[in-house]
C-alpha cells in the first residue's frame, strides 16, 4: 500500500514546502500492521512465480537488446580497440594505451578492485549514512514481515 500512497502523500507535503516532506520523515520508519495474520518463513521466502515471469521476461529481453544494440561508451575500451585498429593496418605495434603498456599484476587488481569499495564507504560520510540507513530498511522490512 505504500508504494502506492508514498506518492500521493509526498506530492501533497511538497506542495506544503519543501520543510514538509522533512518533518514527516522521522515517523515513515512506523508502519501501521496490514493484517493480523502470522506469516510464516515460506511465505516470505517464496517467489509469486506466475506473477514475476512476465517481469523476468520482459526485463532479460530489454537486457539482450542493450547487451547487443547500444553501442560501446568505456573509453579504456574504445582506445583499446583503436589501438589495435591502427596496429593491424600500419602493422607498428607501438599504438598501445596505457593499460597494455603498463600491465597491473592480478593480486593488484583484485586488491583494488576490493579496498575501493570500502574507502568510499568510510571516507564519505554521505555514503555511510545512506548504507545504513538502506540496511536498517532492509531489516526493519524483514523483521515486520516476520513478526506479524
Amino acid at each position: 500500500m505504500g508504494p502506492c500512497i508514498g506518492p500521493v502523500i509526498g506530492g501533497y507535503l511538497s506542495a506544503k514546502g519543501w520543510r514538509a516532506n522533512y518533518y514527516l520523515r522521522p515517523f515513515s520508519r512506523f508502519s501501521l500492521p496490514s493484517s493480523t495474520r502470522r506469516v510464516s518463513e515460506s511465505d516470505v521466502f517464496s517467489l509469486p512465480s506466475s506473477s514475476l515471469a512476465p517481469v523476468l521476461g520482459v526485463a532479460g529481453a530489454a537486457w539482450l537488446a542493450a547487451t547487443f544494440l547500444l553501442p560501446e561508451t568505456y573509453a579504456v575500451v574504445l582506445l583499446r580497440k583503436r589501438a589495435e585498429k591502427l596496429r593491424k593496418e600500419t602493422g607498428d605495434q607501438g599504438y598501445m594505451t596505457q593499460q597494455e603498456r603498463f600491465k597491473k599484476p592480478l593480486a593488484e587488481v583484485i586488491k583494488t578492485s576490493l579496498l575501493r569499495p570500502l574507502v568510499l564507504l568510510f571516507s564519505e560520510p554521505i555514503i555511510f549514512l545512506f548504507s545504513v540507513s538502506c540496511h536498517e530498511g532492509i531489516d526493519s522490512t524483514r523483521l515486520d514481515a516476520t513478526t506479524r
